[in-house]
């Protein structure tokens, strides 16, 4: 079943994580992250490029997982240390590859068309009923930080202020709908959030120092905060968390030291981008990018691109 997984996996990989170093209370409900990244290419990821290798052999699964070069590679031995101690999919198949509707089928495990999210920007139908419910139900204590792209045009749309809508989350603190922002940062005296940037504004912002204020930094140090402030608590047994970070969605800019980490490589353009630029086979219309952009992309932004993977 891996060619279509595959194929299919365009827009999200999903990594789902047992954490054995924070043990539930409840040994018969464990604890459980989800951590999302958006428009991330499977082949960047280690632990699936030894899928690769494992299915089609040495020699093709090598070519498959290096189609921009010859050992130009993502090493990700932390995300891998998540594969081996907790669980990798292997077999993930979304009916509509964009972000909306990928999002809702795996809150629901319903098809797109059946959630109302069946395109991008389109808020999921309230009536559905989300796996956060359902570990709800269970007694988990359940929270989701990040990106979550289900509730219509709003942006940034922070979840405390969606009219009721919990989706089976409790704490979503750092829910937001939509948007591709790189600086998060609370507001010390309002506490108020404050978002940077959507659009051509993050190009006022090349330089990042605090790694605190970027996006995916803010979002994990948030993560883990909850995640000791519940075990200090001890009321619930179990816990579920969601963190669906921006990167490597552009806008292509990323803090150090991850800016220039590849900078070194050349970058060729993979077989399947050139078929798509010559429309053969033709592009399906919910891949509505384009093309001839992609063509124009620089090296550096290629490597910036890496890095946010790397990150």
């Amino acid at each position: 079943m891996f060619p279509s997984m595959f194929h299919i996996l365009h827009n999200i990989i999903l990594l789902l994580s047992l954490l054995t170093r924070c043990k539930a209370q409840d040994e018969s409900k464990p604890n459980l992250i989800v951590i999302v990244t958006d428009e991330h290419n499977f082949r960047t990821i280690g632990a699936y490029r030894d899928q690769l290798q494992k299915y089609y052999g040495e020699i093709l699964g090598k070519k498959q997982g290096e189609i921009w070069g010859e050992d130009v590679k993502v090493e990700t031995t932390h995300i891998d240390s998540l594969a081996k101690e907790g669980a990798l999919f292997t077999n993930f198949n979304v009916a509509t590859p964009v972000c909306t509707a990928s999002r809702a089928s795996f809150q629901t495990g319903a098809y797109p068309s059946f959630t109302g999210a069946n395109s991008n920007h389109k808020p999921m139908k309230e009536v559905m009923v989300t796996f956060a419910e359902e570990l709800k139900r269970e007694g988990y204590f359940t929270s989701y930080l990040g990106k979550w792209h289900l509730n219509g045009e709003s942006l940034p749309g922070w979840a405390y202020d969606t009219k009721g809508m919990e989706w089976g989350y409790m704490d979503r603190q750092f829910m937001f709908n939509r948007g591709h922002w790189k600086l998060i940062k609370v507001n010390e005296e309002t506490k108020e959030i404050d978002l940077c940037c959507e659009g051509e504004g993050w190009k006022h912002h090349q330089k990042i120092s605090e790694a605190k204020d970027y996006a995916t930094d803010f979002l994990f140090d948030n993560a883990m905060s909850k995640i000791d402030n519940f075990l200090k608590d001890g009321t619930r047994s179990s816990f579920a968390m969601m963190i669906s970070i921006p990167d490597p969605h552009g806008p292509d800019v990323v803090r150090k030291p991850y800016d220039e980490m590849y900078d070194k490589f050349e970058f060729k353009s993979p077989e399947t981008m050139t078929a798509a630029l010559l429309s053969n086979p033709t592009v399906p219309k919910w891949a509505d990018y384009e093309f001839k952009g992609i063509l124009s992309q620089s090296r550096k932004d290629e490597s910036l691109f890496w890095s946010c993977k790397t990150y």
